[in-house]
């Protein structure tokens, strides 16, 4: 019966989160949706592009699980973002029934008759978090959603095992476990990197709350190979190919200083987590303060000094109190990637998705334990009118934080308004704009922007952009944004700008810039010396071999497009390049290219297997085009 109660629970629970964040609806896209969904109005233009979507993308090629489940819906690109907001709700309530379904078949190997009861209250605070709110509604972080998805798989599979081991069938034990591990760590890579924490989260459950459960003969030497070795090999490959470190010389903070902010920002997180109000949750924290080092700063020095303690206490009680050692070392372990060496942006609460578990999991034990140790009726009815409270604020601060996002433009306002430091919240107020057909008020917005961070370079080449667009703003001079970007730190944002700038010069609608113009800012770009050797340089010759093209300057073009090739491999940009030559009757050359794609050994695994096909495609198209108008090429590899 109680195990009734408890999906009857869960379902109710499951509802009512589902109304939470409906409340989101219908809003808009935001700041890294339009970099990493930009491909999908390419789709209908043929099946190359899907596959360049899957394994190439804009914000980061190595996601093809995430980017299939947006390729689903290519059709509601741009205007619907309706569709996507409500495959992320979905996607949301199924991870809060695995999250229901992993404490409860943790804490059944234990043998604790409250079992399903905390994994429902779990699954409901962890649910409706207001933490949670800029990862459900904030489309493109469906990546976040999906490698949670299958990181719980896997720890469901693996809890399976135990469970089988520990009733005799061992090696049926082992072959869950070890598929929960085999399959599902690379499937979670595959949707984001830091499904690759999967081991971890597994090693945590088992240094905690596990610790005292018999595991099945050979263990250790198993968990060496499932659990220890991944880790160890991912920091081994951090320490030794260190090419990751390139990415400090577009950031505005070190790595030494990323470290300090980390140790504050975690703890801010935990602020968040266990005292929500409203007003405090967004996506907008670029302004953050960079901390510095413990003997200069007193913040850094005690938040450094509390995650010691932390872990000291973790590990120390970790059999005497192992829901809080759990708390502890699970918030920790779902940080380990993107809050600390890894030349990431500083704040984001997205990153909190999975590890709230830990902390969620301790407050609950906390406050069932408080239950059963309640010494009169009414002393728990004081404990359920305080639970009910609880529950209701927490509702009520999500509903707060979902209505924000039903308002694109009235929630960026907001968040602009309230974070004026914010660079980035400046320029979506912009973007916000610009896509309500407000096109006086998205240059003004970026005038303002640009004037209070005259460094920057992105600002003005918005409007630039803008003014292609609309009739009634005005143009920026090209060579003073030139200027700006060959001396302006890198966002990611201006390869995304600068590719529709010429976007819009090959639909003939930007008839207030020049080429000329434009082709001085792509070269600005490509002349900053933070730009070499990375996507900045790449998007600056790419853009200048499409603008050449324009003006119908073949040469240069492909010069230009070579270039980017040399920088990134890239399969769009070979098409490309092959598509000019052939229409240039030049198929030998057209033919040159593309033996030279096929032998690149620049590509990853995944587009050497997808790729050949289109190789031979295009060889056999460029082969018929050439016998069309008379000319034989000899068949040689």
């Amino acid at each position: 019966m109680r195990s009734q109660h408890a999906r009857t629970g869960l379902l109710i629970v499951l509802a009512a989160s589902a109304a939470l964040f409906a409340c989101g609806l219908p809003g808009g896209f935001l700041l890294d949706d339009f970099g990493n969904l930009s491909n999908l109005g390419q789709i209908r233009e043929g099946s190359i592009y899907g596959a360049i979507y899957l394994t190439e993308g804009v914000g980061s090629p190595g996601r093809p699980i995430s980017y299939l489940s947006f390729l689903l819906q290519s059709g509601s690109w741009p205007h619907d973002p309706l569709a996507f907001k409500l495959v992320n709700i979905a996607l949301h309530l199924a991870n809060g029934a695995l999250v229901y379904a992993v404490v409860r078949r943790t804490l059944a190997l234990l043998g604790r008759a409250d079992a399903a009861v905390l994994g429902v209250l779990a699954a409901a605070a962890w649910l409706v978090h207001p933490i949670q709110v800029s990862t459900v509604l904030y489309v493109v972080q469906r990546m976040t959603e999906l490698a949670a998805f299958l990181c719980l798989v896997g720890m469901l599979a693996y809890l399976r095992g135990r469970v089988l081991a520990r009733s005799g069938r061992v090696e049926a034990g082992y072959a869950w476990m070890s598929a929960g591990l085999a399959l599902g760590t690379p499937l979670a890579v595959l949707a984001k990197e830091n499904g690759a924490l999967l081991p971890v989260y597994i090693a945590v459950i088992e240094l905690t709350l596990l610790s005292g459960v018999p595991r099945p003969p050979r263990w250790k030497l198993w968990a060496a190979v499932f659990l220890a070795f991944p880790p160890l090999a991912l920091a081994a490959y951090l320490a030794l190919s260190r090419g990751w470190l390139d990415g400090y010389a577009i950031r505005d903070f070190t790595l030494p200083e990323r470290i300090y902010t980390e140790a504050i920002i975690l703890w801010d997180y935990i602020s968040k987590i266990t005292l929500p109000r409203p007003r405090a949750f967004g996506i907008y924290f670029d302004d953050y303060p960079v901390a510095g080092p413990p003997w200069t700063s007193a913040a850094t020095a005690a938040a450094l000094a509390g995650w010691c303690a932390a872990l000291a206490v973790a590990f120390a009680w970790r059999t005497r109190l192992p829901f809080l050692a759990f708390a502890i070392l699970w918030f920790l372990a779902g940080h380990l990637l993107e809050s600390t060496v890894i030349p990431l942006e500083l704040y984001f609460e997205h990153r909190n998705y999975l590890p709230l578990l830990g902390p969620v999991l301790a407050l609950v034990w906390g406050a069932k334990h408080l239950w059963d140790a309640a010494s009169t009726p009414g002393m728990r009815r004081v404990y359920a009118s305080l639970g009910i409270g609880v529950g209701v604020a927490l509702a009520g601060v999500t509903w707060v934080e979902a209505r924000t996002w039903a308002d694109p433009v009235g929630q960026v306002a907001v968040w602009a308004n309230e974070r004026t430091g914010s660079q980035r919240a400046q320029y979506a107020l912009g973007v916000q704009y610009l896509y309500a057909g407000r096109y006086a008020d998205a240059s003004d917005a970026w005038a303002r922007a640009q004037s209070m961070a005259p460094e920057e370079g992105y600002f003005d080449l918005a409007r630039l952009l803008l003014a292609c667009l609309a009739e009634e703003v005005p143009v920026p001079e090209p060579s003073r944004v030139a200027l700006r970007l060959a001396q302006a730190p890198l966002r990611s944002v201006t390869i995304e700008l600068l590719d529709n700038l010429a976007l819009q010069f090959e639909r003939g609608k930007c008839r207030r810039v020049s080429v000329e113009g434009a082709l001085a800012v792509a070269e600005g770009l490509a002349a900053n010396p933070r730009a070499v050797g990375g996507q900045h340089e790449w998007a600056a010759l790419y853009v200048k071999g499409r603008l050449h093209a324009v003006r119908g300057e073949l040469d240069p073009a492909v010069r230009a497009l070579e270039g980017a090739d040399e920088v990134l491999p890239n399969l769009g940009v070979l098409n490309l390049q092959v598509s000019w030559l052939v229409s240039a009757e030049l198929y030998k050359e057209a033919l040159e290219f593309i033996e030279k794609g096929r032998r690149d050994p620049r590509w990853r695994p995944w587009q050497r297997m997808l790729y050949p096909s289109f190789f031979d495609s295009w060889e056999r198209q460029v082969r018929e085009a050439a016998r069309g108008k008379g000319v034989l090429i000899r068949a040689e590899r």
